[in-house]
């Protein structure tokens, strides 16, 4: 067993309460962007979408228009789940990606790729769709403008970012990878060096080149422009410039895709998870397996986690494919947002790695995805490299509904793999009966490959004693801020009280807003 020093960061966050909406994101200007839009009479989706757009402006490292992502739905009773996730471009041959021998470290535990190029720079890009994804959802649900979803964005990206101990953190994390391309460095590493603020100076404000005018144009343009229109044209013209697969032809024969999520039944409670290529089927596994397990017995409840956990990950890692371990370099963003009439939305959305393929697109100012980091690049394998392919990710949005259906709530995280143990502990702990305040605070424990657990320092030592029982190595690992060890959580939900939202406590900038 392994111990870390027990010194948990966890900042104070209180419930948010009211009657006519409420969001947790995970950068305030998001969540108060979504929140405008529920003032203003707009529903879930409408918010959700509008976050959705704002946040790659303000929390760009994690998510953007160069992403993709899933969302679940309830919405006047409908329940439906949006696939928008990357896909790799027609050009993406296995061939690209010689094996040099070795295992790359850090995230994945792939045979390492020559000149690491799944991970990152150009050919690491696969075709975003959160463009088309949040164009569906507005389309069918929504209830606001295309142009009033992207204002926040713009005006965001036109202000540029202001510069915090956080904003310095998460660009000097990646600062080395980021100097590889001008255009990147032109973006977020002025003068050479990672952006901060000298005491006594104003903060510092980093824009990104380009990208206000790219999100001005797309909101005047609409959404199909960025596939098949002018803005398209650009933005193929800057892959040419910098050497990367995504074509015109993958642009435009991208299509975001509603699709059926899963649904099972626990104690009468409806437990909607995502279907397919996700984190949502070992999400399920998980949860059935601590369905009846008490959360307040911390050494029973975190031995059945333990234990069903390492279970769905031999099954996810034998059957699936590896989606990998995020570690250091986690990334993703999500959003859980409700209205006052109960309907639901929970949105994840990523560049995979953190700052994804780490490439600015010189033009338009999209800083792009890594997604060909998702596939293995061994032949033959599940998951393995293959042209116009969507790989298989660790998103895990989700829902849940009451008996009679007088509560429910979205929930989700972002942080790699551990998104998907720590969505089903929360869960858990709601279900049961826990505050969202009370369950998002609570310790977690964590089971991201087979055989080995890591347990929350606050937990005590009979807690570790039972977990070292069930799974061969124990890791005492608390809460930081880098790298995430337990995800970062965000919950929305209603009940007979109102509307609330809460969001995660071990990192500072995740918002919670509710409107009265």
């Amino acid at each position: 067993m392994t111990r870390a020093p027990v010194n948990p960061n966890v900042f104070v966050k209180e419930l948010a309460s009211g009657r006519r909406g409420a969001v947790a994101a995970q950068h305030p200007a998001a969540a108060q962007a979504a929140a405008d839009v529920l003032a203003e009479g707009g529903n879930a989706v409408d918010a959700a979408v509008t976050a959705a757009f704002a946040i790659g402006a303000v929390e760009p490292w994690m998510s953007g228009l160069g992403g993709g992502g899933f969302m679940l739905t309830r919405m006047d009773g409908e329940i439906a789940q949006l696939d928008f996730n990357m896909r790799s471009a027609l050009d993406a041959m296995p061939d690209r990606y010689p094996l040099a021998g070795g295992v790359t470290p850090g995230m994945f535990a792939w045979p390492s790729v020559v000149g690491d190029a799944n991970v990152k720079g150009p050919l690491s890009i696969c075709t975003p769709g959160v463009v088309a994804g949040l164009a569906a959802a507005l389309d069918r649900y929504g209830t606001i403008s295309w142009a009033r979803a992207l204002e926040p964005a713009v005006e965001l990206a036109g202000e540029g970012m202001v510069v915090d101990w956080f904003t310095t953190l998460a660009i000097a994390s990646t600062a080395s990878d980021l100097r590889d391309y001008p255009s990147t460095v032109a973006a977020f590493l002025p003068d050479g060096l990672p952006p901060a603020q000298p005491t006594g100076h104003a903060a510092p404000v980093v824009r990104i080149p380009g990208l206000a005018d790219t999100l001005a144009r797309l909101a005047e343009a609409g959404p199909e422009d960025f596939h098949r229109g002018d803005l398209a044209a650009a933005i193929c013209k800057d892959f040419a410039a910098i050497g990367g697969l995504v074509r015109a032809e993958d642009l435009a024969g991208y299509a975001a895709s509603w699709e059926r999520p899963a649904i099972t039944a626990h104690g009468g409670w409806r437990i909607v998870t995502t279907s397919g290529l996700t984190g949502g089927a070992t999400t399920a596994a998980m949860y059935a397996g601590i369905a009846d397990a008490d959360p307040d017995d911390a050494p029973g409840f975190c031995t059945a986690f333990v234990r069903a956990s390492d279970a769905a990950f031999r099954y996810r890692l034998s059957k699936m494919g590896h989606a990998g371990d995020l570690g250091r370099d986690a990334c993703t963003t999500h959003i859980s947002v409700v209205d006052g009439s109960g309907n639901l939305v929970s949105l994840t959305q990523t560049l995979l790695g953190r700052f994804g393929s780490r490439v600015v697109l010189p033009e338009t100012g999209i800083l792009m995805n890594n997604g060909m980091m998702w596939f293995d690049p061994t032949p033959g394998r599940p998951n393995s490299i293959r042209p116009a392919t969507t790989p298989l990710s660790n998103m895990s949005p989700m829902l849940a509904l009451s008996p009679d259906e007088t509560s429910g709530f979205a929930l989700g995280a972002s942080g790699g793999r551990h998104i998907i143990g720590t969505v089903a502990q929360v869960m858990r702990r709601l279900v049961a009966g826990e505050s969202p305040d009370a369950a998002l605070m609570a310790p977690r424990a964590a089971v991201v490959n087979p055989d080995r657990a890591s347990l929350d320092s606050r937990f005590g030592p009979d807690v570790a004693k039972a977990v070292a029982r069930a799974v061969a190595n124990v890791d005492i690992v608390p809460p930081m801020v880098y790298p995430t060890n337990y995800a970062c959580v965000g919950f929305a939900g209603f009940g007979p009280g109102g509307v609330a939202a809460m969001a995660e406590p071990s990192l500072p900038w995740p918002t919670a807003i509710a409107v009265e």
